[in-house]
């Protein structure tokens, strides 16, 4: 790979596959030299750069492409499917940011208020939603952005820079993104951090469950909250009420048992908590456009 690359310096500080603590706290490295298939992550709020190679993610009925030279913002704790295609001429090579809420506050606290308002309404007009966690889409670095990610690497080189200036960089991330197309879901991060995790709670009991029914009253107690208050705030969320958002969970994930698995369509339904295999059928079209049979 070519020397001074944001891969390049991922792949000095990674040899094996799997997740690694970087030099400074809050920093990870990411590395896979094959293909990983589809499943189920939960993850805490973060910035996940990809310096090489390609993911792809599914969530609440969103596919979502992942490539070499994007950032994907997780706002909030969510669990996501994913898939991964390394090989090894070409591994998957990423860096993962965890996002400090004390750190985000000062930046916004110190920030004019007025300079970033602005720069999120002319990159993205529309980035207004007040259901912070249902867009997932990645974002090709920038100019500004990437200088400050190969900054951050580079730092990693001497104890004593990444001791002094590290911390530094992060801020410089941190700010770009703010400044950035999901600039406003930083600070939705700020007004429902504590109504995320633990609506995230129950999403997470959700996933581990995937094939029991669930109830607004029982979800609503892992979550510790009231059921008025869960309903709400899981709405304003994730843009969509529980009970559906679990139902495209549950499709999402017979998707992949269809594609990838020979089962039959009654044995996939039955595995994601469906008794009846025509409700199954015809809820999987109507999020889809295409029934369980068609896939295959």
């Amino acid at each position: 790979m070519k020397e001074g690359t944001l891969a390049y310096y991922v792949d000095r500080h990674i040899k094996e596959n799997g997740i690694i603590d970087s030099p400074l706290k809050g920093v990870s490295f990411m590395r896979s030299d094959k293909h990983i298939p589809r499943a189920f992550f939960s993850y805490n709020p973060c910035i996940r750069i990809l310096a090489q190679g390609r993911k792809r993610g599914y969530f609440a009925g969103q596919e979502i492409q992942y490539n070499e030279g994007e950032y994907l913002t997780i706002s909030l704790p969510v669990s996501i499917e994913h898939e991964t295609f390394g090989t090894k001429e070409k591994p998957v090579l990423g860096i993962i940011i965890d996002i400090d809420l004390d750190m985000l506050n000062e930046l916004i606290g110190k920030a004019k208020k007025d300079m970033i308002e602005s720069d999120m309404a002319i990159k993205n007009p529309s980035n207004t939603s007040c259901a912070p966690a249902r867009n997932l889409q990645p974002i090709a670095l920038d100019k500004c952005m990437h200088c400050a990610v190969l900054r951050l690497l580079h730092s990693f080189e001497s104890k004593e820079k990444t001791r002094v200036m590290g911390n530094h960089f992060i801020k410089e991330i941190l700010y770009n993104a703010l400044c950035g197309k999901d600039g406003a879901k930083l600070h939705d991060l700020v007004k429902y951090s504590q109504q995320a995790a633990s609506i995230a709670k129950a999403l997470n009991y959700v996933h581990e469950h995937i094939n029991h029914r669930f109830s607004i009253e029982g979800l609503a107690h892992k979550a510790n909250m009231s059921v008025s208050v869960f309903h709400r705030s899981f709405k304003e969320i994730m843009g969509d009420s529980p009970l559906n958002h679990i139902k495209k969970i549950r499709l999402t994930k017979a998707r992949a048992m269809v594609k990838q698995e020979d089962l039959a369509i009654n044995v996939v339904a039955k595995s994601i908590g469906y008794e009846n295999p025509s409700q199954f059928s015809r809820e999987y079209k109507q999020l889809f456009g295409i029934s369980p049979k068609g896939e295959r």
